[in-house]
């Protein structure tokens, strides 16, 4: 298995196959919360964070369930930005 197909099983995609099979198997949802993301940050008003705040608040949340944004133990609001860091950085997987 090369290192790229690692990277696309770890990113939320199906490993069963090669590039055309992982193209063919892109998660709709996924795709359209990117897609969403993209939009926002494209309208040039937001930060990343505040991007997160506004994919969360329409009830997304990350491939695992965990939500765009958490409250900490100490009531503070914490976006989590990662994987939309990773949707802004990897253009090509989106296109």
């Amino acid at each position: 298995m090369s290192l790229l197909h690692e990277y696309r099983c770890l990113s939320g995609y199906p490993c069963d196959g090669g590039a055309s099979e992982w193209i063919r198997n892109i998660d709709q949802e996924r795709a359209k919360i990117a897609r969403e993301a993209w939009e926002l940050l494209l309208e040039d008003t937001m930060s990343v964070r505040e991007i997160a705040e506004a994919i969360h608040e329409r009830g997304y949340r990350h491939r695992t369930g965990r939500p765009f944004v958490e409250l900490t133990s100490t009531g503070k609001r914490k976006a989590n930005i990662n994987s939309l860091c990773n949707i802004f950085h990897n253009l090509i997987k989106w296109s």
